[in-house]
């Protein structure tokens, strides 16, 4: 089943169950959260508030290497939609980006939407 048709059925099945109470997030070093990375094609109608889907298919050029899977992923909409979100953080080199990502929105850097949002709390859990 193709990312596009796999996007519909979470997406329906998203907008089903309707918010979440608490939503753990990753972070990548490369600043991507869910399935929202810099470099996705669509990106910005992922990170478009407007977007009233739930769920939508990412696509990428070019898939890490060590994960070259087929993609969806919760759109920003979606993800600002929970009444609590969990940011676990380790390693300096996702410090590092997140004290970028902490400066201003930027789309190289996709969880920046998610810190610089005010209508989610977001709590960090930083371990070494």
């Amino acid at each position: 089943e193709s990312p596009v048709a796999q996007a519909k059925v979470a997406d329906l099945a998203l907008s089903a169950a309707g918010s979440a109470d608490v939503l753990v997030l990753g972070m990548g070093a490369d600043g991507h959260t869910a399935s929202l990375f810099p470099e996705a094609t669509n990106l910005a109608d992922a990170l478009d508030m407007r977007n009233t889907h739930s769920c939508v298919a990412i696509e990428l050029a070019n898939p890490p290497a060590n994960a070259p899977y087929a993609r969806i992923t919760q759109t920003l909409a979606q993800i600002l939609s929970s009444r609590h979100i969990v940011l676990p953080l380790t390693g300096a080199d996702k410090l590092n980006t997140l004290q970028q990502a902490w400066k201003q929105t930027n789309s190289a850097l996709p969880i920046s939407f998610v810190l610089q949002q005010t209508q989610t709390p977001v709590a960090l859990w930083l371990a070494n």
